[in-house]
């Protein structure tokens, strides 16, 4: 039997280690055993680079780490909670090349992009609604995305690229990211598990409020039609270059 996907989290690291050795003692008494060489400790706040002593459990202690991966997503150890996106555009850039070079140049550009966005993209926007962004982590989530219509439009000035995107029919990442955003918080906002309601009733408002701040509009707009408050948005962005 398997127990995976577990996660602790501890104000401390003598509390978690409080919690490891309760998780022990529950683990022998159903014959359960903690693999520590597939567990990791991480640290995220003032004191993340400072070292430490070690979470010890029966078959020995288990490693701090600098980033992990949980439920595919990479956590990397600092000040705040960060997420790396370096597997997902490896993986979106190993998709797309794999889906060019069998379509060869003499193909359709509109086939092309159908399939970067339903097979490529995907791997790039992975969990991406989950997880808090900023300028910085938009800006590295676009860069990928822009390369594709680069490479299939062969252009390369920025307020081409918006262009090509507008009327191909596809939306910048940053807005494509806010999309889900707004839609995985209301999902959440309506959960019939009132724990994670209770939980995140305060995120998802201050969440809502940014984007709705964003796209200078009326939170309850955004929250009644947030497709069409980002469409019209990136409309009237491109209609301005």
């Amino acid at each position: 039997m398997y127990a995976d996907d577990l996660i602790l989290l501890s104000p401390s690291i003598l509390e978690l280690q409080h919690m490891v050795d309760l998780c022990c003692k529950e683990f022998t008494e159903i014959d359960l055993k903690l693999n520590n060489s597939k567990s990791t400790c991480m640290r995220i706040g003032p004191k993340w680079h400072r070292p430490c002593s070690p979470i010890l459990t029966d078959i020995g202690p288990i490693c701090w780490v600098n980033e992990t991966t949980y439920l595919g997503v990479t956590i990397v150890a600092g000040p705040k909670f960060k997420v790396s996106l370096d597997n997902c555009k490896s993986n979106f850039y190993s998709s797309f090349n794999a889906i060019y070079s069998q379509l060869g140049k003499l193909n359709s550009i509109f086939v092309t992009l159908e399939l970067i966005s339903s097979i490529a993209l995907p791997c790039l926007l992975y969990a991406v609604e989950s997880v808090p962004f900023n300028k910085t982590f938009l800006r590295a989530l676009e860069h990928p995305w822009t390369r594709v219509f680069n490479k299939v439009f062969t252009v390369f000035d920025s307020k081409t690229v918006l262009n090509c995107q507008f009327y191909s029919g596809y939306l910048p990442l940053e807005h494509v990211a806010r999309m889900r955003k707004v839609k995985f918080l209301q999902e959440l906002s309506l959960s019939d598990n009132c724990f994670i309601r209770t939980i995140s009733s305060t995120e998802i408002n201050e969440e809502l409020a940014m984007i709705a701040d964003f796209y200078n509009v009326d939170i309850l707009r955004l929250k009644s039609d947030y497709n069409a408050v980002i469409v019209n948005y990136f409309e009237s962005e491109v209609n301005r270059l």
